[in-house]
């Protein structure tokens, strides 16, 4: 029994090495809000990093996080440029990860200017002539009231900040759709606005991955809650339709057609994927509160073959403000 409890530790560590063969159908799968990952301190007055130095070692410590978890595939939020991807992964092929490319492309996101990204090991499939797309424009809007009453007014969004990317891996197609939603869970304004965008990508799911024959995979910043289990600080705000929306996005089919893979983990205090620092010092402070706001959503065929998922909390707060969502996953096997 002491040989066993001593050597299970080693035995997961070696797991998540890149130093160890693989099964090539067995991925991980991971998506991270890297917050305000820029190229230099000219790009945004925005970011908190300050100085140059600040930037790059935002960018080293982002880097290392990608190192010590080298997913295959990662979702990134809060990136600002196509600049800020290439530094990236020129600082991981400096490691020695060669094998990862960087794919960006620019949001609709005029607020902060914000985009999402994606780095993988892997080929992504082509679609449309593009490894990476976004859907945006008129037929992608959906109208809701911004505020109740008598006096109210319909108005219309869509979602400035999603991307569309494909796989075909072990013979599964699977189709990914990476998502920032407007933030602020607290207020209700931002709430109805976030529940009307959940309802396009809904759509986006339906029309454009399930359409293509790809099993969707939606994953990154929510902003919002999925009152189906607790996470680490339950009741922190009321739960609104958003991640309802999202895993059942067929409504001709009975029950949801995805899982919240984060509800796989184990213990409710774990469950945690951001934390609010609300007296801005980069620490955490006791009673600041730590909740899942970014979600990785699978369907319900790929459970089964799920065979770890995790939030790494290893990392310091000086990183994000978030914490990496990573899902181990078997492909091929159906």
């Amino acid at each position: 029994m002491r040989a066993s409890a001593v050597a299970l530790p080693v035995l997961l560590a070696l797991a998540g090495s890149s130093l160890v063969p693989t099964n090539p159908a067995t991925i991980r799968i991971a998506t991270f809000n890297a917050e305000w990952l820029v190229d230099s301190a000219e790009e945004t007055e925005k970011d908190p990093w300050g100085s140059d130095f600040g930037v790059n070692h935002h960018a080293e410590v982002v880097a290392g996080i990608i190192e010590t978890l080298h997913p295959d595939i990662i979702n990134l939020v809060e990136v600002t440029s196509k600049q800020a991807v290439d530094h990236l992964v020129d600082t991981l092929h400096e490691k020695g990860l060669t094998e990862y490319r960087g794919f960006h492309i620019e949001s609709d996101d005029t607020a902060t200017g914000q985009d999402i990204a994606f780095l993988t090991t892997l080929e992504p499939d082509t679609v449309e002539g593009v490894k990476i797309r976004k859907m945006s424009g008129p037929a992608w809007r959906q109208e809701y009231f911004k505020t109740s009453g008598a006096d109210a007014k319909p108005t219309s969004t869509g979602v400035s900040k999603n991307i569309e990317y494909y796989f075909t891996i072990g013979g599964q197609k699977i189709g990914f759709l990476g998502l920032h939603l407007i933030a602020h869970p607290d207020d209700p304004q931002r709430n109805a606005q976030r529940m009307a965008q959940s309802l396009v990508a809904q759509r986006i799911i339906r029309d454009e991955i399930v359409a293509r024959g790809y099993a969707p995979i939606v994953l990154g910043d929510l902003n919002d809650y999925d009152g189906d289990f607790e996470d680490a600080w339950p009741g922190l705000s009321t739960v609104t339709s958003v991640l309802h929306n999202l895993k059942d996005y067929d409504p001709n089919h009975e029950g949801d057609e995805l899982v919240n893979a984060c509800s796989l983990i184990s213990r409710r205090v774990d469950r945690y994927s951001s934390h609010w620092d609300k007296n801005n010092n980069m620490k955490v402070d006791e009673g600041e509160p730590m909740t899942l706001l970014d979600h990785l959503l699978l369907p319900t065929t790929l459970v089964p073959q799920v065979k770890r998922i995790w939030i790494d909390h290893g990392h310091t707060t000086d990183a994000s403000d978030h914490f990496p969502v990573v899902v181990d996953i078997q492909l091929g096997t159906n």
